[in-house]
């Protein structure tokens, strides 16, 4: 008797369908949530990407012209290009560069890249080419995610991910 009560308690349970919608969407809500938040975190990561790269291209326009170099101290000049065009979206401490100069483009070498311990560059120099000289300019920024998946999915070995863009250019004649 007992078990037949038993048995019937649980096939009223069973057939019993109030409350799935709340226990379908308590299981979907949280996993729904996380693809949210990556969405936007990616769409982060891509905005500060184009933000460097516009930064980038402006400073090496300034250095292909001669702008930076005929300036009084043109690695400070070269900082103010890099930092006016990076629009407040990032932090001009949380960006590297690393600018060199070759006499021609086969003698461009671009170092391996070695990490500090805050996984930014640190065989970075800054030696701008003159006229007619190329210069080789590469602009890095560590992204650190927020979402624990992302991080494990886009991790380099630097605790982020690291960003960079690279420019090759050459000096006009402006002597």
């Amino acid at each position: 008797m007992m078990v037949r009560r038993g048995q019937n308690r649980v096939r009223r349970l069973v057939r019993d369908r109030q409350g799935v919608v709340s226990v379908e969407f308590a299981l979907v809500a949280m996993p729904f949530l996380m693809l949210v938040i990556a969405i936007l975190e990616l769409g982060i990561m891509i905005l500060q990407e184009s933000v460097m790269y516009g930064a980038l291209e402006e400073g090496a326009r300034e250095l292909r012209t001669g702008v930076v170099q005929k300036a009084n101290d043109p690695e400070t000049k070269f900082r103010e290009t890099i930092c006016a065009n990076l629009h407040s979206l990032m932090d001009c401490g949380d960006v590297v560069w690393d600018v060199r100069k070759f006499t021609k483009y086969a003698d461009v070498n671009l170092d391996d890249l070695q990490t500090g311990s805050d996984g930014l560059p640190s065989n970075v120099i800054f030696d701008p080419g003159g006229a007619r000289e190329i210069t080789s300019i590469r602009i890095y920024s560590l992204y650190n995610f927020v979402t624990p998946f992302l991080e494990t999915l886009f991790d380099d070995g630097t605790n982020g991910r690291l960003l960079m863009y690279t420019a090759v250019v050459k000096g006009e004649p402006w002597d």
